[in-house]
């Protein structure tokens, strides 16, 4: 399926591992790749409740709750940030396809889901 119309679902978007701190996150190059794209981008993070994208004031996120309805919603899930708080076997159950960027989902195998690392 093409990116542009897809459905993303961004999962962190913290710069590491179980804090809040955004800045130099690469899940903001994610973001701004995939909406170039055309695709319809959401975040999910436990520690982040909402984003602005450098340069742009205008654009506001607020993340979204990690749900087993929601995440059936998306054509794919973007592992970026892998904190603790994730329910990552209700990901992996729910989801479809999951992109994995930090190798988190195969202590959860097997899933649903089909797991591509990045």
């Amino acid at each position: 399926k093409p990116l542009n119309g897809s459905k993303i679902l961004l999962l962190g978007m913290a710069y590491k591992k179980n804090i809040d701190d955004v800045r130099e996150s690469p899940s903001f190059r994610l973001l701004e790749l995939f909406n170039r794209s055309g695709a319809l981008v959401d975040f999910h993070d436990p520690h982040v409740s909402g984003v602005s994208i450098p340069g742009h004031a205008q654009y506001y996120k607020e993340s979204v709750p990690l749900e087993s309805g929601t995440l059936r919603d998306y054509d794919a899930v973007v592992i970026a940030t892998d904190h603790t708080a994730v329910d990552y076997r209700l990901v992996g159950e729910e989801a479809t396809l999951i992109i994995d960027t930090r190798n988190v989902m195969h202590q959860f195998l097997p899933v649903r889901a089909k797991v591509a690392k990045a």
